[in-house]
């Protein structure tokens, strides 16, 4: 028994087409950091390991959680796509909540991040 793909590559190409503008303009609104542009580029790999790891981590995450809605909804196809859709959205805040978490560990002493 073969299993079945949850998204076709139509869907693929409708998620990044309505993810990649929406989600991106909220970039636009990240508060520059200060003297940023007189910084010189910083030399090294492009795609650290711990970076390589991360981003194996959250798509096989997003998949897992692609399949699971796709079985779940009795195949409908539509659910996998909206999955994937709140997948990206949630990985695009997810250093929102890196930071916030790691300044309330400075003011509290009580949460740790490693």
């Amino acid at each position: 028994m073969a299993i079945q793909i949850p998204a076709l590559p139509v869907h693929i190409l409708w998620i990044n087409t309505v993810t990649a503008p929406l989600l991106g303009t909220m970039l636009v609104f990240e508060p520059m950091e200060r003297g940023l542009l007189k910084l010189k580029p910083a030399g090294g790999e492009l795609v650290n390991r711990r970076m390589a790891a991360r981003m194996a981590y959250v798509s096989l995450l997003i998949v897992a959680i692609a399949y699971l809605a796709y079985f779940a909804g009795d195949g409908k196809k539509d659910l996998a796509v909206n999955a994937i859709i709140l997948c990206e959205a949630w990985y695009l805040l997810t250093p929102h909540l890196d930071r916030a978490l790691e300044s309330l560990s400075s003011r509290t002493g009580q949460f740790r991040l490693v």
